[in-house]
């Protein structure tokens, strides 16, 4: 398992941010709507512009083409944003939906 540091990492909504995750770790970030985490996110995985230096393993972000670091340095959002969000009628019923009520992922 590999390691990620950020070090004095800054994007368009500020900084400098400092994340240092152990291997075999799991971590979350929270803080108010709007304040960065995803930028700082996609940063680390370098889909967005950003100063400062993140590393995997000791290797640095920079040394890597930007393919090579996405293998190794994965997003994954909670909304991709690619399609839009399915109609009432569309998604009713299917697995994994909530029919119930109870918002549960329950299908009744």
């Amino acid at each position: 398992m590999a390691s990620l540091e950020a070090r004095g990492v800054r994007t368009v909504a500020g900084g400098p941010f400092d994340v240092s995750i152990e291997a075999g770790r799991c971590t979350s970030l929270w803080d108010p709507s709007g304040s960065g985490k995803s930028l700082l996110l996609r940063a680390t995985a370098d889909l967005d512009p950003h100063e400062g230096d993140v590393f995997v393993d000791g290797a640095a972000q920079g040394t890597m083409e930007g393919p090579t670091w996405r293998r190794r340095v994965g997003y994954l959002p909670t909304k991709s944003g690619w399609w839009p969000p399915p109609s009432r009628s569309t998604s009713k019923g299917r697995a994994g939906s909530s029919t119930n009520g109870s918002g549960c992922g329950s299908t009744g």
